[in-house]
């Protein structure tokens, strides 16, 4: 079974306890899922909508709009169901490939890399 190294890498950390690499030896990585429709989010929505003076529906409209600095490629808020798929897809037998990798489920990705074109 594959051992975490005494001494992290540069520029690397630790993993938490109770992460590490799986029993068939992938690396288990974080996920981070960006902004979220969580319970939190009507509170959230609400406040930036009080900043822009509109109303909660069209302060997520105006953030998620296509041009928006603030939105991502998909134009939506990802649900958080939509990162429960992700979740499921990364501890199932088909993410073999996927080992120590950080995935971001934020809808950004291909806005970024269209941009850069």
């Amino acid at each position: 079974m594959a051992r975490w190294p005494t001494r992290p890498p540069v520029l690397s950390c630790r993993a938490p306890a109770g992460f590490g690499p799986t029993s068939d030896g992938r690396a288990a990585g974080p996920l981070h899922p960006g902004t979220t429709r969580t319970e939190r989010m009507p509170s959230l929505l609400a406040a930036r909508a009080t900043q822009l003076g509109v109303s909660p529906e069209d302060a997520e409209r105006q953030d998620f709009a296509p041009d928006s600095p603030r939105g991502n490629a998909i134009c939506h808020m990802v649900d958080a169901s939509e990162i429960a798929f992700v979740a499921v897809f990364l501890a199932s037998d088909k993410a073999w490939a996927v080992s120590g990798e950080l995935v971001a489920a934020t809808g950004t990705g291909g806005r970024y890399f269209t941009k850069q074109l």
